[in-house]
């Protein structure tokens, strides 16, 4: 894009032509037809792009011009903002060969803010002598969308917005997992268990032990949980990564995350709390226990005739008495299991061998003892760290 910015040059027309009858208002700002009286005044923004052309689109119209290399330029960029926006956002005039040779203008309805700027190099080719032209978006002609953000302009206003993926902010400058495609987030922030992400799920009340409460300690509402069943998000067709861990679904991983605080189980030693489970039985997909006997807390995940396992250990008893941040994320293409408890992580990469096992086609939180959830994020893809920790620090004075 650097070369574009440094020959391009801004076009502005305006033409007013005799009508007999009075046409119907079209403007936008970058291209514009009115009415005034027996006139139609049509003018539009366009920038100019020399040694340029445009290569794999199909031209919507095809027009000749003659005169001088400056007499066809203006010809044929009056010519695409008199056709409009639906006909030219885009244009090429073919290379000056001679006064006695005509060169061919063609119109093209792509509007080249629908590329990113790597992109658009392989559209917008080196043609030496060639002039191309496309509709001015003061917004998205600097790419000011970062992170392989994608420009969306509003010709009628000259403004535009950036659309993200994995990340927010005007502009794609903030990584924000809750914008990843596919993406899972249920707060209870307005007492009801409600999916903030982008996929759509719905979450389903269990067995009625999923009872939203104000918070302990945390700054919004909180769910509480109890017994085997407090409630269950996603199922074979809404996340089928949680249930069958196969192909297409969740090509490259899966991560889940929460905040998490025991209320009686500290209280006994020799105590168990299965915060999540899937399925039935052991080794049956995925297990999140804390074992307050042996100060361990262990997230588990099998996969077919494989088993991983994160297993923290020295946890004091005390530490289940504030609010835990717990984390995994598989990366399938490695083998890599990357676990979180707070700031302690643990990385595994290699499996235990198991039986196969057949998992439920449910994610069930719930345990023998009371505690409590918030801010569960889900998204069926691995997750870097600066995911996990950019999730972990928005989150954690929620």
């Amino acid at each position: 894009m650097a070369m574009i910015r440094f020959s391009r040059i801004t076009l502005v027309w305006m033409l007013a032509l005799t009508t007999g009858t009075k046409s119907q208002d079209t403007c936008e700002k970058a291209q514009c037809k009115q009415t005034f009286g027996s006139l139609d005044v049509i003018h539009g923004s366009l920038v100019k792009v020399s040694d340029k052309k445009f290569a794999l689109w199909t031209a919507s119209k095809t027009l000749s011009f003659t005169g001088s290399q400056e007499e066809r330029e203006r010809s044929c960029s009056e010519a695409c903002v008199k056709e409009g926006k639906d006909v030219c956002r885009s244009a090429h005039l073919e290379a000056f060969q001679s006064e006695d040779t005509p060169s061919t203008c063609e119109l093209f309805a792509e509007n080249v803010y629908d590329h990113l700027p790597s992109v658009l190099s392989t559209i917008r080719t080196d043609s030496p002598g060639w002039t191309s032209f496309h509709v001015l978006n003061s917004f998205c002609e600097d790419a000011p969308c970062q992170n392989i953000g994608k420009c969306v302009p509003d010709f009628a206003t000259n403004q535009g917005v950036c659309e993200c993926t994995g990340y927010s902010g005007k502009f794609c400058q903030d990584l924000d997992p809750l914008e990843e495609d596919g993406s899972v987030y249920f707060t209870f922030d307005d007492g009801q268990m409600k999916n903030l992400g982008r996929s759509g799920d719905v979450l389903t009340e269990g067995t009625g032990d999923g009872l939203v409460i104000y918070d302990m300690a945390r700054n919004t509402r909180v769910v509480q949980c109890q017994t085997l069943q407090c409630f269950n998000f996603g199922d074979s067709a809404n996340t089928p990564c949680l249930t069958t861990y196969t192909e297409p679904f969740c090509a490259t991983g899966m991560t889940l995350s929460f905040w998490v605080r025991c209320l009686r189980g500290f209280a006994n030693v020799n105590q168990i709390i299965g915060i999540m489970t899937q399925g039935t039985g052991t080794h049956q997909g995925l297990d999140i226990i804390a074992d307050f006997k042996n100060k361990e807390f262990t997230i588990s995940l099998d996969l077919p005739s494989t088993h991983w396992f994160c297993r923290f250990q020295n946890v004091p008893t005390e530490f289940y008495q504030n609010w835990m941040f717990v984390s995994y994320t598989f990366d399938k293409s490695t083998q890599k299991l990357v676990c979180f408890l707070n700031e302690r992580r643990l990385e595994v990469t290699t499996a235990t061998l198991t039986s196969p096992q057949s998992p439920s086609p449910r994610a069930l939180f719930g345990s023998i003892e009371k505690y409590l959830l918030d801010d569960v994020f889900f998204v069926p893809k691995f997750s870097t760290d600066d995911m996990i920790s950019a999730y972990y620090n928005s989150t954690k004075f929620n």
